[in-house]
């Protein structure tokens, strides 16, 4: 079953290459690498726990979001064909 997600994941991932030189985070440097990957790759959501990002709440156009926030936006552009930050 993991296996399984782990594959559907890989069907619209796509590897990126960062320049490691965006700052972004001051409270969390490592974070930094987190958003240029999200730019870099085009996404419009990051998905995270992390406390560090969670509070940039977005970074450009792109979204910050914890992963319960993330579910309710994909539920409602599921059902209302809309989406949501």
């Amino acid at each position: 079953m993991a296996q399984a997600a782990v594959d559907q994941v890989r069907e619209f991932s796509r590897l990126v290459e960062i320049s490691a030189l965006l700052k972004a985070v001051p409270a969390d440097s490592d974070d930094d690498m987190v958003i240029e990957c999200a730019v870099v790759g085009g996404a419009t959501h990051i998905v995270t726990g992390d406390k560090h990002l969670l509070t940039l709440t977005v970074y450009k156009s792109i979204a910050i979001v914890k992963a319960v926030e993330f579910i309710a936006c994909v539920e409602s552009f599921l059902t209302t064909g809309e989406a949501e930050p």
